[in-house]
C-alpha cells in the first residue's frame, strides 16, 4: 500500500482536474497490484469494478492496468483525449 500512495502522490502533483485524479487513482490500484496473489486479489476485484463502472462507463476513458508508467503520470482531460 505504501508504494501505491507514493506513486499516486507524485501523479497528483502533475494533474489538476478531479477526473484525471480519479482515473489515476483507479489505474494505479490495478497497476501496482496487477502481479500480486493471495490477499491482494481483493484489490483486483475492486479495480475491475471501479475500472468498468467509473473509468469506462462514467468517465469514458480506457487505460489498461498492464501499461507500465513511471511516477508523475500526467493524464490531461481525464484520459478522454481532446
Amino acid at each position: 500500500m505504501k508504494r501505491y500512495f507514493r506513486v499516486v502522490r507524485e501523479d497528483f502533483k502533475r494533474n489538476n482536474s478531479f477526473l484525471s485524479k480519479m482515473v489515476i487513482s483507479i489505474f494505479r490500484l490495478g497497476n501496482v497490484y496487477k502481479d500480486k496473489k493471495g490477499f491482494y486479489r481483493f484489490f483486483h476485484i475492486i479495480h475491475a469494478f471501479l475500472d468498468l463502472f467509473i473509468i469506462k462507463l462514467l468517465i469514458g476513458s480506457d487505460i489498461p492496468k498492464q501499461i507500465e508508467c513511471g511516477e508523475g503520470l500526467r493524464i490531461p482531460h481525464g484520459g478522454k483525449g481532446k
